[in-house]
């Protein structure tokens, strides 16, 4: 396959190209798991109809507000090597020669490089929060900062994927907000009241397409975890 290029408007992050372009399909692929080595991105996909996790890389260039891409999967027996082993520990056996024998040679270019440093989970500071019981009385001040938090975890997940987090609305112990891509195009998000038993603000967040950034209502809705939220939202948009 040849290179596909297009127009970026700004600065152009390859990271966030290639997940906004190779994580829209869930029907047929998801991303488990990716990292930007230099210029070749390396994914571990898990497909859609079969139990089978395999590797996609990518090439990728930028230049000029344009962004170009180049991909293969493991089994075309790409020349590139620099896959981390947290990505190989992923993928399930195959049968396949090109892509075991791509697979040796990864595990082969581990003894040269540096270890790989351990990423900090950026759901880290909220997950603290889980089995929390926050105070009840006014607004308290825990929740004051978890909220600041939470948004501030919001944001910093839309400016990865090339989206804007806009009119957030602060609740008494709860928020709701929207999240905008290039086109202009939004899904609305509601936290809902933290002080129940369970953790709804992590496991069962209530999303759904909106008209504009005062629709509080839009279209149906549907409940995501904070983990799948990337996943759930690229979907929305496709209906937005």
């Amino acid at each position: 396959m040849g290179w596909t290029s297009y127009y970026v408007k700004g600065k152009i992050d390859r990271l966030a190209e290639c997940r906004k372009h190779f994580g829209k399909y869930p029907e047929w692929a998801t991303i488990l798991k990716d990292v930007l080595v230099g210029d070749v991105y390396y994914a571990a996909m898990k497909s859609a109809k079969e139990n089978k996790v395999w590797a996609l890389v990518v090439l990728t260039d930028a230049q000029d507000g344009e962004f170009s891409y180049k991909d293969m999967d493991e089994t075309m027996g790409p020349f590139y090597y620099e896959c981390p082993n947290s990505i190989l520990r992923l993928l399930t056996p195959t049968e396949n020669e090109r892509a075991n024998n791509w697979r040796r040679k990864c595990y082969a270019n581990t003894s040269k490089r540096p270890p790989e440093r351990p990423k900090k989970d950026p759901l880290a500071e909220i997950k603290k929060y889980l089995g929390y019981r926050f105070s009840s009385s006014g607004t308290g001040s825990d929740y004051k900062v978890f909220q600041t938090k939470y948004i501030n975890y919001l944001r910093s997940f839309c400016k990865e994927n090339g989206w804007e987090l806009v009119n957030t609305s602060r609740g008494h112990y709860s928020f709701s907000c929207f999240i905008q891509n290039e086109q202009g195009k939004l899904v609305y998000l509601s936290i809902g009241d933290v002080r129940g038993f369970k953790p709804d603000w992590y496991e069962r967040i209530l999303i759904r397409t909106a008209q504009n950034d005062r629709d509080c209502h839009g279209g149906a809705c549907y409940y995501t975890s904070l983990e799948d939220l990337q996943q759930n939202v690229e979907y929305l948009f496709r209906y937005a």
